[in-house]
């Protein structure tokens, strides 16, 4: 199939390797802003944060809708993929609550919340590890020795 050809591609997979370092910069910067100064973050943080969410959530369907069953089981992706849908579920869970709520004091605890289940995001980094046989070796070390 056409598009399953596509997604397995290599060109695919840098692009999805380079929006994911990006998406961790802007996560990096929205959480260090958010720490700096305790508001909303810059209109240029908040528009690219929300850009690499929609790029996330679409890849994720994207990438449900090709394989179907084998997204879910049967290749080397299938953890991340996982992971990937994880990741989406508890987006969509945190823009639910940040649409719907009124900010008393309690739905502020829950906001925070949410936010710091964005910065799991982050570690969506992990998969470039596999394009790096060096890097595999450094994490491989680093974790054997803990």
């Amino acid at each position: 199939d056409k598009l399953e050809r596509m997604i397995e591609s290599p060109a695919f997979e840098v692009m999805s390797a380079a929006l994911m370092i990006l998406h961790a910069l802007f996560i990096g910067a929205y959480v260090e802003y958010i720490a700096s100064y305790g508001e909303t973050p810059h209109g240029v943080i908040s528009w690219g944060n929300e850009f690499f969410v929609m790029c996330l959530i679409g890849e994720c369907f994207f990438k449900v809708f090709v394989l179907r069953k084998h997204f879910f089981y049967g290749t080397p992706d299938t953890f991340w993929n996982w992971f990937d849908l994880v990741l989406v579920t508890l987006t969509l869970v945190e823009i639910l609550i940040s649409a719907s709520v009124t900010m008393d004091h309690d739905v502020k605890g829950m906001l925070r919340t949410a936010e710091m289940i964005r910065t799991l995001r982050i570690m969506r980094i992990f998969r470039c590890v596999r394009f790096s046989p060096a890097l595999q070796v450094i994490l491989a070390k680093v974790f054997a020795s803990l």
